[in-house]
């Protein structure tokens, strides 16, 4: 059907899709301009900066983030995300300070951000944040202060079980700090409280590290060792070497002092593995020679002694071995007879100890381990004297035992 005509001959029919393209034409300008209004009310630049420093601020980049939003303010004073930007900017500053150590200024900007924004998202975190400040500061008394306040943030959210992490964060420092007033039983029953909290694998060691070491300040080192073990179980094959070896020394520690040898003897084992951090295995092999040789088991010790030097003939900690190696030969010498038994085995061990406790002091050793090794050499040279009657050993002997002298702790009788 044709269409109608006006009185310009104008045909209606032909013009309806042109008013629909103008008018999908507008509905596009307006909504690309409300795109570039935000719900917020504020203007597409304002906005833009906004988000900007969100981004650093999400980020963890506090110094960029707190300039940015003090830039904001300054160039932004009427616009509606204001209130946000001074908020975001103070809790950026505070954390600015708290990472770089200033503990100070980090407990005053973590206070003053609670005082003003008592019921943000983030008073939580600030006020374990403050806590922990006041904490490195020494300031114990004003840790829990912060922590236990019934109306402040972390406390409220510790009654409504909320923000698992932040309750897990906030608990540990409070242990920390009944821990640093040796009140053993308030912390542990703190980290008790924290266990339903700690969710990722990092926090569980973690609770079990701290519950460690305040079960060994209490004295409870069956205790301790256990939770030790625990840490070390939690760190799992894919944790830290190095966590895992330090979990394993103090559980073999606590056993040892809790009169649990073999327990111990199984502990200190774990860290003679090669991937152990060398401090470690020496530790470990130390204590293991130590434990057979309160057993007399000579033989036990030595062998122990022996492979940590064949695994590392240069590590500046050999002194301490030396020592404790030239100790447990002369002791199998001594076992067979000393000089009353003219066998060559005897006579062999004798040169062992003597070479050891030698060897022991050629690279300076501290004076901890430099007096016993001077003494060592200087009853072994002695013997060695008496066996060939040889002068120059009985001189030699002689000023090892002089240099014993001024090395050794002087006891109440010598002084």
């Amino acid at each position: 059907m044709e269409g109608q005509k006006t009185h310009r001959g104008y045909d209606s029919t032909k013009a309806r899709p042109l008013r629909g393209r103008v008018a999908w034409i507008f509905c596009c300008v307006l909504v690309y301009v409300c795109w570039l209004t935000p719900l917020s009310g504020a203007e597409p630049a304002e906005q833009l900066a906004f988000d900007s420093s969100v981004r650093d601020f999400d980020l963890g980049q506090w110094a960029r983030a707190a300039q940015s939003l003090a830039e904001f303010e300054a160039k932004f004073p009427q616009s509606p995300l204001l209130r946000d930007a001074v908020r975001l900017r103070q809790f950026a500053q505070a954390e600015l300070a708290f990472w770089l150590s200033d503990w100070t200024n980090s407990a005053t900007a973590f206070a003053d951000f609670i005082k003003a924004n008592p019921e943000a998202p983030r008073s939580g975190i600030a006020a374990v944040r403050e806590a922990q400040a006041r904490l490195n500061l020494g300031d114990r008394a004003g840790a829990l202060r912060v922590l236990e306040e019934p109306d402040g943030p972390f406390a409220k959210r510790l009654a409504a079980g909320i923000e698992p992490g932040v309750l897990f964060s906030g608990l540990i420092v409070k242990a920390e700090a009944l821990r640093a007033e040796s009140k053993w039983t308030e912390a542990t029953a703190v980290l008790n409280q924290a266990a339903p909290f700690a969710k990722t694998p990092a926090e569980i060691a973690a609770r079990w590290q701290l519950l460690a070491v305040v079960e060994e300040g209490a004295g409870h080192w069956e205790a301790a060792a256990q939770a030790a073990e625990a840490w070390g179980q939690t760190l799992g094959e894919e944790g830290s070497v190095e966590r895992r070896a330090e979990a394993a020394a103090l559980a073999g520690r606590m056993w040892t002092r809790a009169g649990k040898p073999d327990e111990a003897r199984a502990a200190f084992t774990r860290n003679l593995a090669d991937r152990v951090p060398v401090a470690r295995q020496l530790e470990a092999a130390l204590a293991l020679a130590d434990a057979s040789l309160a057993r007399d088991d000579l033989a036990s010790a030595r062998g122990t002694l022996q492979a940590y030097l064949t695994g590392h003939p240069a590590d500046p900690g050999n002194a301490a071995v030396r020592l404790r190696l030239g100790q447990t030969l002369f002791r199998q010498f001594v076992a067979l007879g000393g000089l009353t038994n003219s066998a060559p085995d005897a006579l062999a061990l004798l040169a062992l100890a003597s070479a050891q406790f030698a060897d022991g002091l050629t690279n300076a050793p501290p004076p901890e381990i430099a007096g016993p090794l001077n003494l060592g050499r200087g009853w072994s040279t002695w013997y060695e004297a008496l066996a060939a009657n040889n002068t120059d050993r009985f001189r030699d002997s002689g000023t090892n035992f002089a240099m014993a002298a001024t090395l050794l702790p002087r006891s109440a009788e010598q002084a």
